[in-house]
């Protein structure tokens, strides 16, 4: 198993092993596929007009090829100002950091062209894309300061997001990292983030923002029902006590452009939650973003049940796109539901403070356009490493993706 992170002195990229996880094999690439798109009903959701269309979605990653063919269509939008100092945010290299952000925002928005064939679940939905655009990001270690994940989440905010998926992730969370997450619930934004695809090593000490109150954090499941296989340990599952739901993201295809590839991880089904929530709140626009929470974790699954949750890694349960259409989410209390994580942050009186608090709006400055995407292909290029030497006072953040991919070699 080969998995690849950069920080103080690890390469970041993302996993490179076959799955073998249950229910799948080694040769796990030639099973990849778009099971969930049945699975979930999204043809009969979208016939039914459910698309997420006027819902603003985020996308906070590393880098994007919006050129390709599958976002053709989409009302997708690039801030082309990088989060991390000196970094790209949009790239034609089908490199891990490029694959990461395109096969993320593929789920949401794609159109079923190109490789993969990759069909988004809110297709219809308006996402921007903010991208961290350099796998590292040196912070001044002063208290409050502001960048990357926390600096996107403030962006989105100020943009008008509705919803954040977030599928990166950081080891530390300094006053100014958690303060963006409470002034994303205060002002009425939902946070979907992803969870670590292992209990050890590296990616399992990068928990901002998935401890973090308030926040919905996603876990991911295979064909079968079964949580996925922890990346580090394959013997057993992929288990963390705090999850809020879990959704499909085990064998889907790559939108990768030079090769066939199968990819897994929490990084795939957190945009699908996010996409789930997006297609809810066209069909109920009067709810609130904790309402929407509260449907959530109430509705998942397939049949009507009281409220439970359970720390073997399903938490509330499985993600259910036909059920959360099916139930009005306004008759819920306008409560954010996950404020009582082991962390304790942010507090409910920060969150307070900021539903009292006037919400930002765009900065002339910002760095976004919309796409104007050209089906042409691109020639891959070397797949780049970069490693930053971080002076004394600067503390370093790690971004960890939370997904595997496999390259399928029977294929060109």
């Amino acid at each position: 198993m080969v998995r690849r992170v950069v920080g103080a002195a690890v390469a970041l990229a993302l996993l490179a092993v076959p799955l073998l996880g249950a229910g799948t094999s080694a040769s796990a690439s030639e099973q990849a596929s778009n099971w969930w798109y049945d699975r979930y009903g999204v043809a009969q959701a979208h016939d039914a007009g459910w698309t997420g269309k006027g819902v603003k979605i985020a996308v906070i990653d590393l880098q994007i090829n919006s050129k390709l063919p599958v976002f053709s269509d989409a009302r997708l939008t690039v801030d082309h100002d990088p989060l991390c100092e000196d970094g790209t945010v949009e790239s034609t290299v089908a490199d891990h950091d490029t694959l990461h952000g395109s096969d993320i925002t593929a789920l949401l928005v794609g159109n079923g062209r190109g490789q993969g064939s990759v069909r988004g679940i809110a297709p219809d939905a308006s996402v921007t894309f903010y991208g961290l655009g350099f796998p590292t990001c040196a912070q001044d270690a002063r208290p409050g300061t502001q960048v990357g994940i926390a600096e996107g989440i403030e962006r989105a905010i100020a943009d008008g997001a509705d919803i954040i998926s977030l599928s990166v992730s950081l080891p530390s969370m300094n006053p100014g990292s958690i303060q963006a997450v409470a002034d994303a619930i205060g002002h009425g934004v939902i946070v979907v983030a992803a969870q670590p695809n292992s209990t050890t090593g590296a990616e399992a000490a990068t928990p901002y923002p998935m401890v973090l109150n308030g926040v919905v954090t996603v876990n991911a499941l295979d064909d079968k029902g079964l949580l996925q296989r922890d990346a580090d340990d394959p013997s057993k599952q992929d288990v963390w006590p705090e999850v809020t739901v879990v959704a499909a993201g085990v064998g889907f295809p790559s939108v990768n452009w030079t090769q066939r590839q199968s990819i897994t991880g929490s990084s795939l089904a957190t945009p699908l939650v996010a996409g789930m929530l997006a297609d809810t709140w066209q069909k109920y626009p009067d709810a609130t973003a904790n309402q929407l929470i509260q449907s959530l974790i109430r509705n998942t699954g397939t049949t009507t049940h009281e409220l439970t949750v359970q720390t073997n890694g399903i938490g509330y349960g499985a993600a259910s796109l036909r059920h959360l259409l099916a139930v009005d989410p306004t008759k819920y209390a306008d409560t954010n539901p996950l404020m009582n994580k082991a962390s304790g942050k942010p507090t409910a009186a920060q969150v307070a403070a900021v539903e009292a608090s006037p919400k930002p709006s765009a900065s002339a400055a910002t760095g976004a356009v919309a796409v104007s995407v050209s089906a042409t292909p691109f020639v891959v290029g070397g797949v780049g490493l970069l490693v930053v030497i971080v002076a004394l006072l600067v503390l370093t953040i790690i971004l960890v993706r939370r997904s595997r991919r496999t390259n399928d070699e029977e294929h060109t």
